[in-house]
């Protein structure tokens, strides 16, 4: 790539870009900008050529498509090494764009009652049109443009322009038109969740699966030792779950830890009572309710002690420093619940067994309540989808028992 001579830049998230903007300038690189973003820039002093200059044409629907001019994708989509590209770029007095900074607002509109009128054009007007074809196009180009859609990315990139004479590698190329692409799957998913939902679209199962979620972090390890796992949440469950916890203590997770949690905690989230579900390899080793949280972690302990030894608890109430006491005196894996004591995380953490433990606090209230999603479980090429099982058995005569012994 060659030295960066002209940038565009078209933010909403505004953080750092006048520092990107000053050091760019500062090293003779031109910069087109638009709108809110170009008056910013020029109150900070930095000389700006409006995008209307490059097109001849003024700003039209609020900024909604004041960038889609053929010159500008002229600019971006040329491939330097074609001389018959080059040559009419320069016949039409336009100079290649190698930077891109651009960003969009997350699509969040707020819900709506109506099918028609105001609140639909202000729900349609959210929808990027302008920003997200710019991203698109630089991405496509990645050779020659880089793309930046992060304010974290600016920093790291003016490290290295600094250090390569104003250039990027292509290496650093390919990560940021890999990240910008990223951006727009995420981004026209969200709509589409959105627009389905609007259109009555949930009922039936789509013949296209669109599954989002976001790396939480990595694990120690997978199911077995040498195989890696990480952990991703969904980024609007709102529930009780591990993907909205916070570790109070231990060492990182391994993919069994949060297995055996999810499958505790989907147990004890079934009673209104407080209920403890001991788990280990997937498998209930005991589950039990009781006024008491102690003596509830003792009764589902105590119907298989020797298969406790290096199990998951799971809690759906508060756990204090009398429940984490007795917690220490068998090896435990991890041990999650929506609330514990500061006593009970001190008497943890001096516990010999303790010392091994992971803690892990919901960021739930008190009760938690299982809540209606789509169950999802990977075969073999593909993966099998269902509803939640929500099914209550009423008491009364809905359930034929075989056997003399009655449940």
């Amino acid at each position: 790539m060659k030295r960066i001579s002209q940038a565009l830049i078209s933010v909403q998230d505004k953080r750092d870009v006048v520092e990107l903007a000053a050091f760019l300038a500062k090293r003779d690189v031109s910069i087109i900008s638009m709108g809110a973003t170009a008056k910013l820039l020029e109150r900070n002093k930095i000389k700006v050529t409006e995008i209307s200059r490059l097109t001849g044409f003024s700003d039209m629907l609020n900024d909604h498509i004041n960038a889609l001019h053929p010159v500008i994708y002229g600019a971006l989509l040329c491939p330097r090494n074609d001389p018959a590209h080059m040559d009419c770029l320069k016949s039409l007095g336009v100079d290649p764009i190698d930077l891109v900074i651009v960003n969009t607002p997350p699509f969040q509109p707020s819900d709506i009652d109506d099918e028609t009128g105001k609140k639909w054009q202000e729900v349609l007007s959210q929808i990027s049109v302008s920003g997200i074809s710019l991203i698109r196009a630089a991405a496509r180009n990645f050779p020659d443009v880089a793309i930046l859609t992060d304010p974290d990315q600016y920093k790291p990139v003016m490290e290295e322009m600094e250090k390569r004479d104003m250039q990027v590698s292509l290496e650093t190329r390919k990560k940021l038109a890999l990240k910008a692409f990223e951006l727009l799957v995420s981004y026209d998913m969200e709509v589409h969740k959105f627009l389905a939902k609007k259109f009555h679209q949930e009922e039936q199962f789509h013949n296209t699966l669109l599954l989002k979620y976001e790396k939480a972090y990595d694990l120690r390890y997978g199911e077995n030792p040498h195989q890696k796992a990480a952990f991703y949440r969904e980024p609007d469950f709102e529930g009780a779950s591990l993907s909205n916890a916070e570790q109070l203590w231990g060492k990182s997770l391994s993919y069994n830890n949060v297995a055996d949690m999810d499958a505790a905690l989907k147990i004890v989230m079934e009673f209104d009572k407080t209920a403890v579900a001991v788990v280990k390899h997937g498998n209930p080793i005991g589950v039990a309710v009781d006024r008491d949280t102690t003596r509830a972690y003792m009764k589902a302990r105590d119907v298989d002690q020797a298969s406790a030894f290096g199990s998951v608890v799971a809690f759906n109430d508060t756990v204090e420093k009398k429940t984490a006491k007795e917690l220490t005196t068998t090896f435990i894996e991890a041990v999650v619940s929506p609330r514990f004591t500061e006593g009970a995380v001190e008497e943890i953490k001096k516990g010999v067994r303790g010392k091994h433990m992971r803690v892990i606090q919901l960021t739930t209230g008190k009760r938690m309540k299982q809540v209606k999603e789509v169950d999802v479980r990977k075969v073999s090429g593909g993966l099998l989808v269902q509803d939640s099982d929500f099914l209550l058995l009423p008491r009364g005569g809905h359930l034929k028992v075989l056997t003399k012994r009655k449940p």
